[in-house]
């Protein structure tokens, strides 16, 4: 077979460059991949933090925001099969002995 010069590339440089093309999209996938999910744990996992110190705050405003942002992580914390972990995770971080279930 003759060699295939394209813009002075043979096609084996040609097939090496698409296949180090191929490597370099699937390693920034699956770091976006591992980006989002680590950023969503964090955001969950700050849902305990969160209700720690959203009583110590004096501004109804900040509290009310606090609130919203965390409307999300409290269902995927207490509506899912997570619960049982959820009610020991924030019971880390504040009393909930005197809570309802």
């Amino acid at each position: 077979m003759p060699t295939v010069y394209r813009f002075g590339q043979s096609r084996r440089v040609m097939n090496d460059t698409r296949e180090e093309n191929k490597s370099r999209g699937k390693e920034i996938l699956w770091s976006s991949v591992l980006w989002v999910v680590g950023g969503f744990s964090v955001y969950i996992l700050s849902y305990g933090p969160a209700v720690w110190i959203e009583p110590k705050i004096e501004s109804k405003k900040i509290r009310s925001i606090i609130e919203a942002a965390y409307i999300p992580a409290a269902y995927v914390l207490f509506e899912t099969p997570l619960r049982p972990f959820a009610e020991w995770y924030v019971g880390m971080w504040v009393d909930v002995s005197s809570g309802a279930k």
